[in-house]
């Protein structure tokens, strides 16, 4: 992270696009070790990986382990803090109380603390994920060092208002882990590239790539994770139907001129809508 003569912020990010193994934690863990050291190799300050990249989709077998003691939020901030580099991603958390764990997305400085965290509001009912997954309650906007950034998981994407909100409260970028399958994958492109484009912010994803097997059934999500700029241009893609890395540098300078040059969100009109 390094700032220019007039004290905007430019940063190198680097989008994780990995398969991962239904419930095999440890498994899962040193592969994200090996994708973020490759990561923070290449100079990138953050590495953002795709949903549950810790644990896959197998609620129950991540249930037993929660309550067994495992501990994904803590592995999240031990590989930032073992490799210096911030991580972003989502896994299953399970506080006292709830009855089923939450789809918790993070970020996690490289010193290993918790710059955000927000539980998955909006629960893929078509794949039953609201009668395994306990429900967010409220948007975050993490106050990170390089920008205000805001966090989103996979199907969030199809549901604007929040990340509206995310802008209106400062987001200068917004992270969204995913595993978004075929044949939707023409609708995480273009729907990232509308949520760049109308909250005037850069706008990051890292989607799965890979099989993962439910009894007869198999999903095949698509990668094809991007980095996407204030003006809706993608910076950087990853590969489709592929593991891949991707480093992409920003300049935060963008947000503001962009909101500068069209002042789109001053121009709402929340008293009629």
């Amino acid at each position: 992270m390094r700032g220019d003569k007039e004290g905007k912020v430019h940063m190198r990010i680097a989008i994780a696009q990995t398969a991962v193994e239904q419930h095999r934690f440890a498994e899962n863990l040193e592969h994200a070790r090996e994708f973020a050291g490759r990561a923070a190799e290449g100079g990138a300050e953050l590495v953002v990986f795709p949903e549950m990249f810790l644990s896959g989709f197998h609620y129950g077998e991540n249930k037993k382990a929660l309550l067994a003691g495992a501990d994904f939020v803590w592995e999240v901030r031990s590989l930032a803090r073992g490799l210096g580099i911030a991580v972003a991603g989502s896994v299953p958390a399970l506080d006292p109380g709830m009855d089923r764990p939450a789809n918790r997305m993070l970020l996690a400085s490289p010193a290993g603390e918790v710059w955000g965290s927000y539980d998955k509001l909006h629960l893929f009912g078509v794949f039953n994920e609201n009668r395994h997954v306990h429900p967010g309650r409220s948007i975050e906007v993490a106050d990170a060092p390089f920008a205000k950034t805001g966090l989103a998981v996979c199907y969030d994407l199809r549901f604007p208002e929040m990340f509206v909100k995310m802008a209106l409260r400062g987001a200068e970028l917004i992270i969204l882990s995913a595993a978004w399958p075929h044949p939707r994958m023409e609708h995480i492109r273009l729907l990232a590239r509308a949520r760049a484009l109308e909250c005037q912010c850069f706008f990051i994803f890292s989607n799965q790539a890979g099989v993962e097997t439910f009894g007869p059934n198999a999903m095949h999500y698509g990668g094809c994770s991007a980095a996407v700029d204030p003006w809706g241009k993608a910076l950087c893609e990853c590969a489709a139907d592929a593991e891949d890395l991707k480093f992409c540098d920003i300049d935060f300078g963008l947000v503001e001129k962009a909101r500068r040059q069209i002042p789109a969100l001053g121009d709402r009109r929340p008293d009629v809508y």
